[in-house]
């Protein structure tokens, strides 16, 4: 059952006091390195995060088809959130499950101070899985992470831009999926209101990245809509991958347009371009 926040902040806060450190780690939070203590955490004091690139086009998607509300947090997304996960690469996680099982966590996650997983929503996904045990033996788990001294929805401008170095930046580990660059853009201009220079320093890119980002975001939302089908990002997706490809050529057809230049080159076929 997932606990309320202010019973996940105190626990969290509890955890912080006991002093029981697993050792400590470097990040660069609030525009400074700092160094933080890593906590065992119990996982039923967490919870998934929403955001989490890996599975956002799924989460905005469901949100829309669902009428889910933008900010509760229960049970049945918790699970829903956990599916997703896990149907993101299930190749993937089987082998990151072995791996945990065998050697248990090597890298500490970072959470919030109310228990919302920043980093490592798919390990602590898998952790649950050990712990619900596969084979019907449970065995308790526990989640490796830095406590952020923030709750999430208390500084979550700020929170952001650590998750976006992780998730996005030059030093991340992890390939997330194609559409996620311009969905996580366009949360961090719209909603978070951070600009489009920082934004292509979070995600350690070159300078107008953003803006291109933004732009192709804004032609899939106009298809979506075109089509009848608002918001839901997963008509963006095919069986081969996504149909980012698509909106890129269109991007760049439509600036060629815009600057007045207007040949838009073709492969030539002599044969078929002869009969037109």
């Amino acid at each position: 059952m997932v606990l309320s926040t202010d019973i996940r902040k105190k626990k969290l806060s509890e955890i912080k006091a006991s002093n029981e450190s697993q050792g400590k780690q470097k990040l660069y939070y609030m525009n400074q390195t700092q160094s933080f203590d890593v906590y065992r955490i119990d996982l039923d004091f967490l919870i998934y995060n929403r955001h989490n690139g890996r599975i956002e086009a799924e989460m905005l998607t469901w949100e829309q088809e669902t009428s889910a509300p933008y900010d509760a947090y229960d049970d049945e997304l918790h699970e829903k959130i956990g599916t997703f996960l896990w149907d993101s690469n299930r190749g993937r996680n089987r082998t990151t499950l072995k791996d945990l099982a065998a050697k248990g966590q090597q890298r500490p996650g970072i959470v919030s101070l109310d228990g919302v997983v920043i980093d490592g929503n798919r390990r602590a996904m898998l952790l649950r899985r050990l712990e619900d045990g596969s084979k019907g033996k449970k065995e308790k788990q526990y989640f490796d992470a830095i406590i952020l001294p923030h709750a999430y929805a208390d500084n979550q401008a700020e929170i952001v831009r650590l998750e976006t170095q992780y998730q996005l930046g030059e030093d991340a580990k992890v390939e997330y999926g194609p559409l996620q660059k311009y969905l996580h853009a366009r949360r961090l201009r719209e909603e978070l209101n951070i600009d489009e220079e920082e934004i292509d320093t979070l995600m350690g890119a070159s300078p107008g990245n953003a803006k291109m980002l933004l732009e192709i975001m804004g032609l899939m939302d106009d298809y979506l809509e075109h089509i009848n089908c608002p918001k839901l990002y997963l008509m963006l997706k095919d069986s081969d991958g996504t149909k980012e490809g698509m909106f890129v050529d269109l991007y760049r057809d439509l600036k060629r347009l815009n600057s007045g230049n207007a040949k838009i080159p073709w492969a030539f076929d002599t044969e078929l371009d002869l009969l037109i």
